[in-house]
């Protein structure tokens, strides 16, 4: 676990340098749009968030930063509402690379049909918070990355139902990671204040969502 917690701060540094929150774009983009949560982790990580955090309930942890993560969206102006619908202890499409790491790509389309095996919206990201290290390949950096803070599917939001996997140190609030990992699933590449062309990316994306995925 020793090695998992400096994994998930060196992973998580990597974004610290683009997270003051700037002005935000003047119009509001992703009104009545809502994101249905399902929140998963691993028995490897409900070990690790008992060790950290005794006394406080994973469930009531993964949720509130869930509700961080909307306030963070929500001073960027981008206005998607987060509905958390299960918090469960789930692991069986994870991918191994090694017995402490998980292919990140391979678990991502496992997640996915995971996902379509329970008739998830389209408008569905399932999450997993790993116990594992996650090795994947990401767009724009071809060469395998290790120690990856988050990876998700990209820009499906609002077409299939997304998967992300990401590190989270047990009661930290650090919404970073988590952030980062949904930013993808609506089209955004590698950014958390986001850039103009992230916004028209969002809106793309936001505009596939059907009446029936908003309020």
């Amino acid at each position: 676990m020793r090695t998992l917690c400096a994994i998930s701060f060196l992973a998580l540094g990597q974004y610290l340098v683009f997270a003051v929150v700037e002005e935000p774009p003047v119009a509001p983009i992703g009104k009545d749009v809502v994101v249905n949560a399902s929140i998963f982790y691993d028995s490897n990580y409900a070990k690790w968030h008992k060790e950290k955090k005794p006394k406080l309930d994973i469930a009531q942890d993964l949720k509130h930063l869930v509700s961080l993560a909307q306030g963070y969206f929500h001073k960027q102006n981008v206005t998607v509402t987060f509905n958390v619908s299960t918090v469960e202890n789930v692991s069986n499409y994870l991918v191994f690379d090694t017995e402490k790491s998980i292919k990140g790509n391979k678990t991502l389309r496992n997640m996915t049909k995971f996902a379509n095996s329970r008739k998830a919206p389209n408008n569905s990201i399932y999450y997993h918070f790993s116990g594992y290290s996650i090795d994947a390949n990401i767009a724009k950096q071809p060469l395998k990355k290790r120690g990856l803070s988050d990876t998700a599917t990209t820009g499906t939001f609002c077409t299939k139902p997304s998967a992300a996997i990401l590190l989270y140190f047990p009661g930290s609030n650090n919404t970073l990671a988590f952030v980062h990992a949904t930013a993808r699933t609506f089209g955004v590449t590698d950014h958390l204040i986001f850039t103009p062309k992230d916004i028209e990316a969002m809106n793309a994306t936001f505009a596939k969502c059907s009446t029936r995925e908003k309020k």
